[in-house]
């Protein structure tokens, strides 16, 4: 298993669109921190997940699904809101 390069890519790609994300003005408080740092502790259960599914107990694809699965959609939420502030929202 080659975890270590997927979690150094991972981590980048959610400082970046952290960063882009960090100065919109749509959403604000709570659920913008939660936006914010989901994804960093996302890729650290994903990632405990596989090792912990290949000395522990399978079980843990569960885990590993979805976590991934939520990182994906706050990804997805972060990237969209901040193309929709830079595109349309300003037209």
């Amino acid at each position: 298993l080659t975890t270590h390069n997927h979690v150094n890519m991972f981590a980048i790609i959610s400082l970046l669109i952290g960063g882009v994300f960090y100065f919109n003005s749509i959403i604000n408080g709570k659920l913008k921190l939660f936006l914010l740092l989901e994804p960093f502790i996302s890729t650290i259960l994903t990632f405990a997940s596989i090792w912990l599914m290949r000395y522990i107990d399978y079980n843990f694809v569960y885990l590993m699904i979805t976590s991934a699965i939520i990182m994906y959609i706050c990804w997805a939420v972060m990237i969209l809101v901040s193309l929709y502030e830079t595109t349309i929202k300003n037209n």
